[in-house]
């Protein structure tokens, strides 16, 4: 069955951000951070065709968390420093796109069996968002080596246009 991914918004602005003085979030080289969420409906229907049990249609919403996206109030707003953001936001969409991807194509000779490999599914997706988010981070200096963050930028672009893709930079989605 089909699972979808919808984002909002798609691409940030200074808006989708609370300006705030200090955050125990932000380590010492950090001013600003977006905290993005992939939510799943709480009630995933299961479907029973001839003994193969698949999960029904549903959608997979991508957003940030308004109290959790923030910047701070001495930071200057650059385009920069808002495309580094973005591209923490892009990779959790590619994450969420892989994640509906095998979620969308697993099957199980019970429910009990299916459940299983959903939640499977899940952690390893969860895992490497993590693993990916921090490799971004790292590389990029936080969005303050140009050359890595440009290259992250094109790979990131590269796997949103490529709607099949399960890497980024070498790191599975």
């Amino acid at each position: 069955m089909a699972v979808n991914v919808i984002v909002t918004p798609i691409n940030l602005s200074w808006s989708n951000f609370q300006v705030v003085d200090s955050s125990p979030d932000l380590s010492d080289d950090e001013v600003a951070q977006i905290h993005p969420e992939m939510r799943l409906p709480p009630n995933v229907q299961v479907v029973n065709g001839n003994g193969v049990f698949r999960l029904n249609a549903f959608t997979i919403m991508v957003a940030p968390v308004p109290q959790d996206t923030i910047v701070l109030r001495s930071a200057t707003q650059t385009a920069d420093l808002l495309r580094h953001e973005q591209g923490h936001y892009d990779l959790l969409i590619l994450v969420a796109k892989a994640m509906a991807r095998d979620l969308g194509a697993a099957t199980g000779s019970s429910a009990g069996a299916l459940n299983a490999q959903v939640q499977t599914i899940q952690q390893t997706h969860r895992t490497n968002a993590l693993a990916i988010d921090a490799a971004y981070d790292t590389q990029t200096d936080h969005g303050k080596d140009s050359r890595q963050q440009t290259s992250w930028n094109q790979a990131i672009a590269a796997a949103l246009g490529n709607p099949t893709t399960t890497t980024v930079k070498g790191l599975r989605l």
